[in-house]
C-alpha cells in the first residue's frame, strides 16, 4: 500500500494520543522505552544533537532530555502538538514527517524513534531509515523499535521480518549493531544501527 505523507498526517490526527504501550502502565512503558534508548545516547559529548523521529506529544522526549542536559533535543512529528507546557531549554520541536528531515547531511548524532515504523507503509520505512543516514554523523547512531509479524497484531499493521530490516538498513548506508527481540514485547524488535 502506497502512503503520502498527507494520507499519514491523517492516520496519526484520527488515531490520537492513545496508551501504545500494553506493557504494564504508562509509566512502566515510558521508563522501558527510555531505558531502550540510553544505549545511544550514553557518553555523548556536550552539544551533541539529538532526533526524536515520530516525538508524539514528547513522552519520551522530555525524560531523555531531562537526563541529557548537556544535548539538544529536537522532536519531529507529522501532527502539531501544542507544546507551551514543556519549558526544557534542550528541546526543540519541528513539524513534519521522516521522508525529509529538516537537517542538512551529517548533522545529528543520534537519532530514536519507538512505535512509528510499525504503522508506515515499508517504502516508507526505507525512506526515513535513508533520511537517518544521510543526517547523521558518520559514527552517529539510530535506535529503533519495529514490530516483528506476519499478520495484523499489536501496533502493527504489515509483514514484517528481521530480514527486511537488515536490507532496509543497508540500502540506507546504515551498519546493524544490536538487534534485541522480545523486549518490552514478545514481537517487538529493537534495532541499533550506525553510520560508518
Amino acid at each position: 500500500m502506497t502512503q503520502t505523507a498527507d494520507q499519514e498526517r491523517e492516520w496519526w490526527e484520527t488515531a490520537g494520543p492513545e496508551n501504545i504501550w500494553g506493557l504494564g502502565t504508562w509509566e512502566e512503558g515510558i521508563a522501558g522505552c527510555v531505558e531502550q534508548i540510553e544505549s545511544i545516547l550514553a557518553g555523548l559529548s556536550h552539544g551533541a544533537c539529538v532526533l526524536d523521529l515520530g516525538c508524539g506529544p514528547g513522552r519520551l522526549l522530555v525524560p531523555l532530555a531531562r537526563a541529557h542536559p548537556q544535548c539538544t533535543f529536537t522532536g519531529l512529528d507529522i501532527r502539531f502538538y501544542d507544546h507551551a507546557h514543556i519549558n526544557e531549554r534542550n528541546i526543540g520541536w519541528m513539524v513534519g514527517d521522516g521522508r525529509r528531515i529538516g537537517y542538512a547531511d551529517e548533522m545529528l548524532d543520534a537519532i530514536y524513534s519507538v512505535a512509528l515504523f510499525q504503522h508506515l507503509p515499508h517504502e516508507a520505512t526505507r525512506g526515513y531509515l535513508a533520511e537517518s543516514a544521510r543526517t547523521l554523523k558518520p559514527g552517529g547512531q539510530v535506535r529503533f523499535q519495529h514490530v516483528l509479524g506476519s499478520e495484523d497484531s499489536f501496533l502493527a499493521h504489515q509483514v514484517l521480518s528481521a530480514t527486511h530490516l537488515t536490507q532496509w538498513c543497508d540500502d540506507a548506508g546504515l551498519e546493524i549493531v544490536a538487534t534485541d527481540e522480545g523486549v518490552l514485547h514478545f514481537q517487538w524488535v529493537w534495532v541499533t544501527a550506525r553510520k560508518p
